[in-house]
C-alpha cells in the first residue's frame, strides 16, 4: 500500500516547503510535473519517510498549479499543489511601489517568526499589516526603505 499524509497543498505567491508523510509497503518515487516544485528525497524504500516539498517563489502575473504522483508497485497517488499570485516584494528590498489599485501584497524573505511590520501611525488608515501580508487602500503608493 501507499498512504500519504496530504493530498492537496495550497501556498501563497512566495512559496514555502512543506512535509508529506509517505507511507509505503514497498520502494516508492515521486515525480513532478513542474519545474518550480520539487521533492526530497524524490524516493525510498519501504517503510515512512519524511519528504520535503519545496514550492519556489511565483513570479508569473497568475495562480499555478502542479501535480506531483507517487508511485509504489502499481499504485499511485497524486498531489495536487496550487500556488497563488499576488503582489509581492521580498524584505529587504530598497523600494517598492503598488498601483493605485490598493489590494493584498506579500511581504517575503522573512523569517518565519520572530519579525513584526512596522507601520507609522499616520500610515494605518491606508495600509495595515496581518502577519507577513500587507492589505493597502485604493489609491495610496506605500514604499519600503532598507534600514539604515
Amino acid at each position: 500500500g501507499l498512504t500519504l499524509s496530504e493530498t492537496s497543498i495550497e501556498t501563497t505567491v512566495v512559496g514555502e516547503t512543506k512535509n508529506i508523510i509517505v507511507d509505503a509497503t514497498s520502494a516508492w518515487k515521486a515525480t513532478t510535473n513542474a519545474t518550480w516544485v520539487t521533492c526530497n528525497p524524490a524516493q525510498g524504500e519501504a517503510g515512512t519517510h519524511l519528504v520535503k516539498v519545496t514550492i519556489k517563489l511565483n513570479k508569473t502575473q497568475a495562480s499555478r498549479t502542479a501535480r506531483i504522483t507517487f508511485v509504489s508497485d502499481n499504485e499511485k497517488v497524486k498531489v495536487d499543489v496550487l500556488q497563488e499570485s499576488s503582489p509581492y516584494f521580498v524584505a529587504p528590498c530598497e523600494k517598492y511601489t503598488i498601483s493605485y489599485a490598493g489590494g493584498k501584497v506579500v511581504v517575503g524573505g522573512l523569517a518565519s517568526t520572530d519579525f513584526t511590520i512596522n507601520i507609522p501611525e499616520d500610515d494605518r488608515k491606508w495600509i495595515t499589516a496581518e502577519g507577513n501580508v500587507l492589505t493597502i487602500r485604493h489609491g495610496k503608493r506605500p514604499f519600503c526603505e532598507k534600514q539604515k
